[in-house]
């Protein structure tokens, strides 16, 4: 199997514990805390792009943390050992595993994106643009909360 994203960056000791989903969670919660501000001050303009920043932190984490999981999950599942074994032939070269897996992932992360996409617009179109974001937010801090209880759990 080839690597994850997270074993081919370089990490401190000291601020170990702010890898993947626990640093993207907790500086999502911060940057919130910073709208919060923005809003109690009524610079709602760029309390909204201080949110959306911090939607972009939160969903960096999540696309790595689900980029190494469908990449595995393709490379061991769909094609499992078939694909690096095969005997060498003057045939053309062939696509290996780990593409196969990074083109699979890639494909389904796409095809999330629009779905998520889709269920935003619905929101919007449903429920209005202040229950919208609300809800967003909501969800947000409540994503970022799971991000870090699920890296506390895993140690």
């Amino acid at each position: 199997m080839g690597s994850t994203i997270a074993e081919e960056t370089v990490r401190i000791e000291t601020v170990r514990y702010l890898e993947g989903a626990s640093g993207h969670a907790v500086l999502s919660l911060v940057v919130i805390l910073v709208a919060g501000v923005l809003l109690y001050q009524n610079r709602r303009g760029v309390a909204v792009v201080v949110l959306l920043v911090a939607y972009g932190v939160a969903l960096n984490g999540l696309s790595i943390f689900i980029w190494d999981k469908l990449r595995v999950f393709f490379e061991s599942t769909l094609w499992g050992e078939h694909g690096e074994t095969a005997p060498r032939t003057l045939a053309p070269h062939r696509v290996s595993t780990e593409m196969k897996a990074e083109l699979a992932a890639g494909a389904a992360m796409v095809a999330g994106f629009i779905l998520f996409l889709l269920l935003v617009l619905g929101l919007f179109r449903t429920l209005g643009s202040q229950q919208t974001l609300i809800l967003a937010v909501g969800g947000l801090m409540l994503g970022c909360l799971a991000g870090l209880g699920w890296a506390y759990k895993s140690g």
